[in-house]
């Protein structure tokens, strides 16, 4: 009875985190809590802002080679915002390369990337990574609010 009482009150706990938004004209689930890297698609809200993150995760890998690539585009971002400020990303494109992983993010759906959204979705990715027991090579798409402003990837460069 108490395994029973344990296990419907962590349910209760968990179902009590999930709140709904809808990127893109439709309804998704997202989580407060980062799902595991076991599934194949998550979307999350990065922390309090408007900005959804949807995934869809194509290959397990270490963790190490993703989170210090990304802790490099953070610093990277924050250098540019300090220099040039929060506005748009010349060319549409982001890329940082790191030892074994690179970020690419791109302007999509007719919008435009700014570097006050690059921060904020390399924050989240960042948040999301270190949340996992796993890295992950991902395809993920950029909302802000309903409009999707951006696309991306994380990829590995060696194997």
């Amino acid at each position: 009875m108490r395994a029973f009482n344990l296990y419907l009150i962590t349910t209760l706990i968990q179902a009590s985190n999930f709140v709904l938004a809808i990127p893109h004209a439709r309804s998704e689930i997202i989580s407060s809590h980062f799902p595991r890297v076991d599934v194949d698609n998550v979307s999350f809200r990065v922390r309090t802002t408007a900005i959804v993150l949807t995934a869809t995760l194509s290959q397990v890998v270490f963790k190490a080679p993703i989170t210090d690539m990304l802790f490099a585009a953070y610093n990277t971002v924050q250098a540019i915002q300090m220099q040039n400020g929060l506005g748009l990303v010349r060319g549409g494109e982001f890329v940082h390369e790191g030892a074994d992983a690179v970020l690419k993010m791109w302007n999509a759906n007719n919008h435009q990337l700014t570097w006050d959204v690059v921060g904020v979705v390399v924050m989240g990715l960042l948040d999301f990574t270190l949340q996992q027991h796993h890295g992950a090579a991902i395809v993920f798409k950029v909302y802000n609010g309903a409009n999707q402003v951006g696309a991306g990837q994380i990829s590995m460069t060696s194997g």
